[in-house]
């Protein structure tokens, strides 16, 4: 929309793509700043839920518009947006993220290996 159209109020507050929290330490456990003295405090910066969301909707269309594939090219497209993201969010605290997502995969891969193969049994 052309800035010249947009209603007042109407523009979007800008997306954070993270979750970021900061927790007092100990010293142990605290982190560093620039000079070298200990901060008190640890950052924990972590992929926000509409991040995940996001994910999740473009894994989902991907494995609807590529249903009629092959096994081996849904799983090479699935791969290469799944590492892209992987990499995006590997240097910051995403265990429980990527856990919640790798079950979402498998609930989807599940429901299409299901669909496309109705006869079968779970075994």
């Amino acid at each position: 929309m052309p800035p010249a159209t947009r209603r007042p109020g109407s523009r979007k507050a800008p997306r954070l793509p993270d979750h970021i929290q900061q927790f007092l330490v100990g010293k142990t456990h605290s982190g560093k700043g620039r000079n070298g003295r200990q901060l008190g405090f640890k950052t924990l910066i972590t992929p926000s839920n509409a991040a995940m969301k996001r994910q999740q909707e473009a894994l989902k269309e991907l494995i609807k518009t590529h249903a009629a594939l092959p096994q081996q090219v849904l799983i090479k497209h699935l791969n290469a947006r799944i590492r892209g993201w992987t990499n995006y969010y590997a240097s910051v605290c995403a265990k429980h993220c990527f856990t919640r997502m790798d079950t979402y995969l498998f609930q989807m891969l599940w429901q299409w290996s299901a669909h496309r193969h109705p006869n079968k049994s779970a075994k």
